[in-house]
C-alpha cells in the first residue's frame, strides 16, 4: 500500500496539472523581460516540482547586466524571477574600445558607437586585461568608483563630472552654462569624501563662472583659484 501510495504521488506531482504556465520578471528597467528568460535557459517542458531554480539563477547572473537576482516557485504553476540590475557609471578606453564598467567595478558592455550613453570617462590607467563580465581590480579604479559614489550625493555634481585622471588624480567637471572645464586636483586617493564635500561646498557658495582651478590635495585647506578678470578700457 506504501508503495502504491508513492507511486500515485509521483504520477500526480508529475501531471500536468501542474505544467508552469507563467514565468514571471521584475525588478528589470532596462533590460527586457525576453533577454532575461532566454538567458535563464527556461524548460517550458517541466513541471512546477522539476524546476531547478539554483540553476535558472546561475544562468540569469550569466548576463553581466545583472547585478543579482532571486527565482522563486509559486505554486501551483507559475516561476517569479526577480532581479536587480547593475547600474552603469562610467567609460573605460581599452584596445580602443569603450567599455561600460558598472558601481561594482564589472564591465557590464563594450559601448556601441550609436549608444547615447553619457557617463564620465576614466583614464590615465593601462589595463592588461578586461573583458566583459570580469571585474576590474586596478586599485586606482577603486578610488574612481570612490570618487563618484561620493559624488552621487548631488546629483548636479554627478553629472558634471566628465572625466577621472588616475594618473595625476585629477577630476575635470563640465560646468553649466559656461563653456570651460574645471580643474580639480584630488591629490591622491585619501579621504575622498571629505575632499568631495569640500568640493560640493565650494560649487555652492561660488560663482562657477569665477572658477579656473579647485586644489583638494589637502583635505583641511582646500583652494580655490579664480579666473583673472582683466578691465579693458
Amino acid at each position: 500500500m506504501l508503495l502504491f501510495i508513492i507511486l500515485v504521488g509521483i504520477i500526480f506531482i508529475n501531471s500536468g496539472l501542474f505544467a508552469i504556465k507563467e514565468f514571471v520578471v521584475r525588478g528589470n528597467q532596462e533590460i527586457p523581460s525576453e533577454d532575461i528568460l532566454l538567458t535563464a535557459r527556461l524548460d517550458r517542458y517541466k513541471n512546477f516540482f522539476q524546476v531547478d531554480v539554483d540553476q535558472i539563477r546561475r544562468e540569469i547572473l550569466h548576463n553581466p547586466k545583472v547585478a543579482s537576482a532571486e527565482v522563486t516557485r509559486v505554486f501551483p504553476h507559475k516561476i517569479m524571477i526577480t532581479i536587480k540590475e547593475r547600474q552603469p557609471v562610467c567609460l573605460l578606453l581599452y584596445l580602443d574600445n569603450w567599455l561600460v564598467v558598472g558601481d561594482d567595478s564589472v564591465v557590464m558592455a563594450i559601448k556601441d558607437e550609436s549608444d547615447p550613453i553619457n557617463l564620465p570617462i576614466v583614464t590615465g590607467v593601462k589595463y592588461n586585461r578586461a573583458k566583459v563580465g570580469v571585474k576590474i581590480l586596478d586599485s586606482r579604479f577603486k578610488t574612481a568608483l570612490e570618487i563618484l559614489k561620493c559624488a552621487a550625493a548631488d546629483e548636479n555634481l554627478r553629472q558634471n563630472i566628465s572625466e577621472i585622471n588616475l594618473s595625476n588624480f585629477q577630476v575635470y567637471l563640465d560646468l553649466p552654462n559656461s563653456h570651460q572645464t574645471l580643474k580639480v586636483e584630488m591629490g591622491n586617493g585619501n579621504q575622498i569624501e571629505q575632499k568631495i564635500n569640500n568640493l560640493r561646498a565650494i560649487l555652492s557658495q561660488t560663482s562657477v563662472a569665477d572658477l579656473a582651478k579647485v586644489d583638494l590635495r589637502v583635505p583641511d585647506l582646500p583652494t580655490v583659484i579664480r579666473i583673472k578678470k582683466t578691465n579693458l578700457k
